[in-house]
């Protein structure tokens, strides 16, 4: 490599050092906010974003605590419809709220759908629920679908 070319090739993967880092410490939440760590609670949830060209993904967690719940942010527009989908280890419910407040749910996870209101960050929940079964911890998948 070229003396020139490996300068001006070092300073790109600096640069972009830099980005890649300042946008992973502006998207997560920072410890102090998430004592029990991401997506255990609504002030630090975990942000889904789809792959290139897809309308939807399945995200995968654990519930560990009696009751316990994991939170997830998704952008989504105004006048989008959007389908939860969830099941785990036991029986399940869940909810979204809405950009700048208001919600939806209980949601038994059977495909609920909505129409979005509004333009933002709607933070989808999901957890145990206690009122239709015992107490439980182990694995879930949750499937949201906007279109």
């Amino acid at each position: 490599m070229r003396p020139k070319t490996f300068v001006l090739f070092a300073i790109v993967l600096i640069v972009l050092g830099a980005v890649l880092a300042s946008t992973a410490v502006a998207a997560s939440p920072t410890a102090a906010a998430c004592p029990r760590g991401p997506g255990t609670d609504a002030s630090c949830p975990i942000r889904v974003q789809f792959a290139a060209g897809t309308y939807g993904t399945t995200v995968h967690g654990r519930l560990t605590l009696a009751p316990d719940q994991r939170y997830y942010v998704v952008r989504a527009r105004a006048g989008q419809r959007m389908i939860l989908s969830f099941v785990g280890a036991g029986a399940m419910r869940g909810g979204i709220t809405f950009p700048g407040g208001g919600g939806d749910g209980p949601f038994n996870g059977e495909g609920d759908a909505l129409t979005l209101p509004t333009t933002g960050d709607y933070i989808i929940y999901v957890g145990q629920n206690t009122m239709a079964g015992s107490i439980w911890t182990g694995r879930f998948s949750l499937s949201i679908l906007i279109r």
